[in-house]
Protein backbone atom coordinates (compact mmCIF):
# COMPACT_ATOMS: atom_id res chain seq x y z
CA UNK A 1 0.00 0.00 0.00
CA UNK A 2 1.23 3.50 -0.77
CA UNK A 3 0.46 6.25 1.73
CA UNK A 4 -1.17 9.56 0.86
CA UNK A 5 -0.54 12.76 2.79
CA UNK A 6 -2.72 13.05 5.90
CA UNK A 7 -5.18 15.92 6.14
CA UNK A 8 -4.92 18.65 8.74
CA UNK A 9 -6.93 19.13 11.94
CA UNK A 10 -8.90 16.09 13.03
CA UNK A 11 -7.41 14.23 10.16
CA UNK A 12 -8.52 10.90 8.81
CA UNK A 13 -5.67 8.89 7.34
CA UNK A 14 -6.07 7.34 3.93
CA UNK A 15 -4.26 4.71 1.90
CA UNK A 16 -4.52 4.12 -1.83
CA UNK A 17 -5.72 0.62 -2.66
CA UNK A 18 -6.05 -1.76 -5.58
CA UNK A 19 -9.79 -1.27 -6.07
CA UNK A 20 -11.21 -4.51 -7.42
CA UNK A 21 -14.65 -4.72 -5.73
CA UNK A 22 -15.56 -8.15 -4.52
CA UNK A 23 -18.06 -9.18 -1.87
CA UNK A 24 -17.82 -12.45 -0.01
CA UNK A 25 -21.29 -13.93 -0.32
CA UNK A 26 -22.74 -16.56 1.91
CA UNK A 27 -25.67 -18.85 1.24
CA UNK A 28 -29.00 -17.44 2.26
CA UNK A 29 -30.45 -19.37 5.17
CA UNK A 30 -33.83 -21.00 4.47
CA UNK A 31 -36.29 -20.44 7.27
CA UNK A 32 -38.56 -23.30 8.29
CA UNK A 33 -42.31 -23.09 7.90
CA UNK A 34 -44.58 -23.54 10.90
CA UNK A 35 -46.90 -26.52 10.47
CA UNK A 36 -50.59 -25.68 10.70
CA UNK A 37 -52.06 -28.71 12.45
CA UNK A 38 -55.61 -27.85 11.49
CA UNK A 39 -54.83 -27.43 7.81
CA UNK A 40 -52.39 -30.32 7.39
CA UNK A 41 -53.90 -33.01 9.57
CA UNK A 42 -57.19 -32.33 11.36
CA UNK A 43 -59.17 -30.90 8.43
CA UNK A 44 -58.24 -33.61 5.86
CA UNK A 45 -58.85 -36.37 8.42
CA UNK A 46 -62.28 -35.07 9.41
CA UNK A 47 -63.26 -34.55 5.78
CA UNK A 48 -62.28 -38.13 4.97
CA UNK A 49 -64.23 -39.47 7.95
CA UNK A 50 -67.39 -37.57 7.01
CA UNK A 51 -67.13 -38.70 3.38
CA UNK A 52 -66.88 -42.33 4.51
CA UNK A 53 -69.78 -41.88 6.93
CA UNK A 54 -71.87 -40.30 4.16
CA UNK A 55 -71.19 -43.23 1.82
CA UNK A 56 -71.81 -45.92 4.45
CA UNK A 57 -75.01 -44.41 5.80
CA UNK A 58 -76.29 -43.93 2.26
CA UNK A 59 -75.72 -47.60 1.48
CA UNK A 60 -77.32 -48.72 4.76
CA UNK A 61 -80.31 -46.40 4.32
CA UNK A 62 -81.12 -48.09 1.03
CA UNK A 63 -81.74 -51.36 2.85
CA UNK A 64 -83.30 -49.99 6.03
CA UNK A 65 -86.92 -49.17 6.82
CA UNK A 66 -88.90 -47.05 9.22
CA UNK A 67 -87.19 -44.94 11.85
CA UNK A 68 -83.84 -46.62 11.19
CA UNK A 69 -83.91 -45.45 7.60
CA UNK A 70 -84.87 -41.93 8.74
CA UNK A 71 -82.03 -41.85 11.23
CA UNK A 72 -79.52 -43.06 8.64
CA UNK A 73 -80.67 -40.47 6.12
CA UNK A 74 -80.33 -37.76 8.79
CA UNK A 75 -76.80 -38.90 9.62
CA UNK A 76 -75.95 -39.02 5.92
CA UNK A 77 -77.18 -35.44 5.42
CA UNK A 78 -75.31 -34.13 8.46
CA UNK A 79 -72.06 -35.91 7.52
CA UNK A 80 -72.34 -34.66 3.93
CA UNK A 81 -72.82 -31.12 5.20
CA UNK A 82 -69.82 -31.46 7.51
CA UNK A 83 -67.71 -32.97 4.71
CA UNK A 84 -68.42 -29.76 2.78
CA UNK A 85 -68.00 -27.35 5.72
CA UNK A 86 -64.68 -28.63 7.07
CA UNK A 87 -62.56 -27.89 3.94
CA UNK A 88 -64.48 -24.65 3.46
CA UNK A 89 -63.56 -23.53 6.98
CA UNK A 90 -59.96 -24.67 6.44
CA UNK A 91 -59.73 -22.59 3.25
CA UNK A 92 -61.22 -19.58 5.03
CA UNK A 93 -58.68 -19.95 7.84
CA UNK A 94 -55.87 -20.21 5.32
CA UNK A 95 -57.03 -17.10 3.45
CA UNK A 96 -57.26 -15.22 6.76
CA UNK A 97 -53.78 -16.33 7.80
CA UNK A 98 -52.36 -15.36 4.41
CA UNK A 99 -54.00 -11.93 4.68
CA UNK A 100 -52.58 -11.42 8.18
CA UNK A 101 -49.11 -12.45 7.02
CA UNK A 102 -49.29 -10.02 4.11
CA UNK A 103 -50.44 -7.22 6.42
CA UNK A 104 -47.57 -7.97 8.81
CA UNK A 105 -45.07 -7.92 5.94
CA UNK A 106 -46.41 -4.59 4.68
CA UNK A 107 -46.27 -3.15 8.20
CA UNK A 108 -42.70 -4.44 8.66
CA UNK A 109 -41.58 -2.97 5.32
CA UNK A 110 -43.21 0.34 6.17
CA UNK A 111 -41.55 0.41 9.58
CA UNK A 112 -38.15 -0.45 8.05
CA UNK A 113 -38.50 2.27 5.42
CA UNK A 114 -39.39 4.82 8.08
CA UNK A 115 -36.44 3.72 10.22
CA UNK A 116 -34.07 3.93 7.25
CA UNK A 117 -35.40 7.35 6.33
CA UNK A 118 -34.96 8.59 9.90
CA UNK A 119 -31.42 7.20 10.03
CA UNK A 120 -30.23 8.23 6.55
CA UNK A 121 -31.78 11.70 6.38
CA UNK A 122 -29.30 13.30 8.83
CA UNK A 123 -26.38 11.74 6.95
CA UNK A 124 -27.60 12.99 3.58
CA UNK A 125 -28.16 16.47 4.99
CA UNK A 126 -24.70 16.42 6.53
CA UNK A 127 -23.18 15.47 3.17
CA UNK A 128 -24.84 18.54 1.72
CA UNK A 129 -23.38 20.71 4.47
CA UNK A 130 -19.90 19.35 3.83
CA UNK A 131 -20.15 20.00 0.09
CA UNK A 132 -21.37 23.58 0.65
CA UNK A 133 -18.94 24.45 3.46
CA UNK A 134 -15.83 26.56 3.10
CA UNK A 135 -12.43 24.88 3.16
CA UNK A 136 -11.90 26.13 6.71
CA UNK A 137 -15.05 24.38 8.00
CA UNK A 138 -15.06 21.33 5.75
CA UNK A 139 -12.48 19.29 7.67
CA UNK A 140 -14.44 19.62 10.94
CA UNK A 141 -17.67 18.63 9.20
CA UNK A 142 -16.00 15.59 7.61
CA UNK A 143 -15.01 14.32 11.04
CA UNK A 144 -18.55 14.83 12.33
CA UNK A 145 -19.88 12.42 9.69
CA UNK A 146 -18.50 9.43 11.64
CA UNK A 147 -20.89 9.61 14.64
CA UNK A 148 -23.83 10.21 12.26
CA UNK A 149 -23.08 6.92 10.51
CA UNK A 150 -22.35 4.94 13.69
CA UNK A 151 -25.59 6.13 15.30
CA UNK A 152 -27.54 5.12 12.20
CA UNK A 153 -25.94 1.67 12.29
CA UNK A 154 -26.92 1.01 15.91
CA UNK A 155 -30.45 2.41 15.46
CA UNK A 156 -31.37 0.48 12.32
CA UNK A 157 -29.24 -2.68 12.32
CA UNK A 158 -29.09 -5.64 14.64
CA UNK A 159 -30.51 -5.89 18.18
CA UNK A 160 -30.99 -3.12 20.74
CA UNK A 161 -27.54 -3.74 22.27
CA UNK A 162 -25.57 -3.62 19.04
CA UNK A 163 -22.32 -1.64 18.94
CA UNK A 164 -20.75 0.11 15.94
CA UNK A 165 -17.09 1.17 15.90
CA UNK A 166 -14.94 3.25 13.57
CA UNK A 167 -11.35 2.18 12.88
CA UNK A 168 -9.06 4.65 11.12
CA UNK A 169 -6.57 3.27 8.60
CA UNK A 170 -3.21 4.77 9.56
CA UNK A 171 -0.15 4.74 7.35
CA UNK A 172 2.12 4.12 10.31
CA UNK A 173 5.00 1.69 10.39
CA UNK A 174 3.52 -0.86 10.35
CA UNK A 175 0.13 0.01 8.80
CA UNK A 176 -2.70 -0.42 11.29
CA UNK A 177 -6.42 -0.01 11.84
CA UNK A 178 -6.73 2.12 14.97
CA UNK A 179 -10.03 2.21 16.93
CA UNK A 180 -11.21 5.80 17.23
CA UNK A 181 -14.80 5.79 18.47
CA UNK A 182 -17.71 3.44 19.23
CA UNK A 183 -21.46 3.99 19.57
CA UNK A 184 -23.94 1.71 21.29
CA UNK A 185 -23.33 -0.95 23.91
CA UNK A 186 -20.58 -0.21 26.42
CA UNK A 187 -17.66 -2.60 26.47
CA UNK A 188 -13.95 -3.05 26.82
CA UNK A 189 -11.40 -1.02 24.91
CA UNK A 190 -11.00 -2.11 21.31
CA UNK A 191 -7.55 -3.08 20.09
CA UNK A 192 -5.75 -1.92 16.96
CA UNK A 193 -5.27 -4.38 14.10
CA UNK A 194 -1.70 -4.24 12.87
CA UNK A 195 -0.11 -5.39 9.62
CA UNK A 196 2.09 -8.43 10.14
CA UNK A 197 -0.42 -10.21 12.38
CA UNK A 198 -2.88 -12.77 11.03
CA UNK A 199 -5.88 -10.73 12.17
CA UNK A 200 -4.50 -7.44 10.92
CA UNK A 201 -3.43 -8.83 7.55
CA UNK A 202 -6.86 -10.37 6.96
CA UNK A 203 -8.67 -7.09 7.67
CA UNK A 204 -6.23 -5.05 5.58
CA UNK A 205 -6.77 -7.52 2.75
CA UNK A 206 -10.53 -7.04 3.18
CA UNK A 207 -10.10 -3.28 2.74
CA UNK A 208 -7.67 -3.63 -0.16
CA UNK A 209 -10.11 -5.70 -2.19
CA UNK A 210 -13.31 -4.01 -0.95
CA UNK A 211 -14.65 -7.17 0.66
CA UNK A 212 -16.52 -7.61 3.91
CA UNK A 213 -16.31 -9.99 6.84
CA UNK A 214 -19.32 -11.50 8.59
CA UNK A 215 -19.29 -14.02 11.42
CA UNK A 216 -22.78 -15.09 12.64
CA UNK A 217 -21.25 -17.14 15.48
CA UNK A 218 -17.59 -16.72 16.41
CA UNK A 219 -17.68 -19.87 18.53
CA UNK A 220 -18.63 -22.01 15.53
CA UNK A 221 -16.60 -20.22 12.85
CA UNK A 222 -14.01 -17.89 14.39
CA UNK A 223 -12.26 -15.20 12.31
CA UNK A 224 -8.70 -15.59 11.09
CA UNK A 225 -6.33 -14.90 13.96
CA UNK A 226 -9.11 -14.99 16.56
CA UNK A 227 -7.78 -15.51 20.08
CA UNK A 228 -10.18 -18.00 21.65
CA UNK A 229 -8.52 -17.59 25.07
CA UNK A 230 -9.07 -13.81 25.24
CA UNK A 231 -12.33 -12.42 26.71
CA UNK A 232 -14.82 -11.09 24.15
CA UNK A 233 -18.10 -9.30 24.88
CA UNK A 234 -19.69 -10.21 21.55
CA UNK A 235 -20.53 -13.43 19.71
CA UNK A 236 -21.34 -12.11 16.25
CA UNK A 237 -19.91 -9.24 14.23
CA UNK A 238 -19.38 -7.77 10.78
CA UNK A 239 -16.64 -5.57 9.30
CA UNK A 240 -16.95 -3.42 6.17
CA UNK A 241 -14.40 -1.08 4.57
CA UNK A 242 -14.89 2.67 4.21
CA UNK A 243 -13.68 3.62 0.73
CA UNK A 244 -14.12 6.51 -1.66
CA UNK A 245 -12.92 5.89 -5.20
CA UNK A 246 -9.60 4.13 -4.76
CA UNK A 247 -8.85 5.68 -1.37
CA UNK A 248 -9.45 3.66 1.81
CA UNK A 249 -10.08 5.47 5.08
CA UNK A 250 -10.74 2.63 7.48
CA UNK A 251 -13.51 0.26 8.45
CA UNK A 252 -16.74 0.08 10.43
CA UNK A 253 -17.51 -2.87 12.67
CA UNK A 254 -20.90 -3.90 14.04
CA UNK A 255 -21.17 -6.48 16.83
CA UNK A 256 -23.82 -7.97 19.11
CA UNK A 257 -23.57 -9.98 22.35
CA UNK A 258 -25.43 -13.09 21.18
CA UNK A 259 -24.79 -15.36 18.20
CA UNK A 260 -27.31 -15.01 15.38
CA UNK A 261 -28.34 -11.45 16.28
CA UNK A 262 -26.82 -10.11 13.04
CA UNK A 263 -27.72 -11.25 9.54
CA UNK A 264 -26.33 -10.87 6.04
CA UNK A 265 -29.01 -8.22 5.42
CA UNK A 266 -27.46 -6.18 8.26
CA UNK A 267 -24.09 -6.45 6.52
CA UNK A 268 -25.54 -5.15 3.24
CA UNK A 269 -27.05 -2.14 4.98
CA UNK A 270 -23.81 -1.58 6.88
CA UNK A 271 -21.98 -1.43 3.55
CA UNK A 272 -24.48 1.20 2.41
CA UNK A 273 -23.72 3.32 5.49
CA UNK A 274 -19.98 2.79 5.01
CA UNK A 275 -20.31 4.00 1.43
CA UNK A 276 -22.01 7.19 2.62
CA UNK A 277 -19.22 7.76 5.15
CA UNK A 278 -16.66 7.18 2.41
CA UNK A 279 -18.40 9.83 0.28
CA UNK A 280 -18.28 12.29 3.19
CA UNK A 281 -14.60 11.67 3.89
CA UNK A 282 -13.79 11.75 0.18
CA UNK A 283 -15.00 15.35 -0.29
CA UNK A 284 -11.92 17.52 -0.78
CA UNK A 285 -11.07 19.46 2.38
Amino acid sequence: MRALPATSGDAVSSVRIRHTPRIICEPTETQGRTIDTWRNWVAPTLTGVFIVVTSVTGALAGHATGTTQTDLITVQAVSALLAFLVPTIAQARERRRFRLVQEERIAARTEMRMALNDALDPIVRHLGRIAAASRRDRETLRGQAVPFVLNAATEVLGPDRARACWFVLEDARPVQLRPETCVGRAGGEREAYVAGTRRGDDLLRMIEYDEDRFYPDVDEVPPIGWDVTAPHDYKTFACVPVISGNIAYGMITLDAPEAGQLTRDDVRLLRLLAGMLGNALGIDP
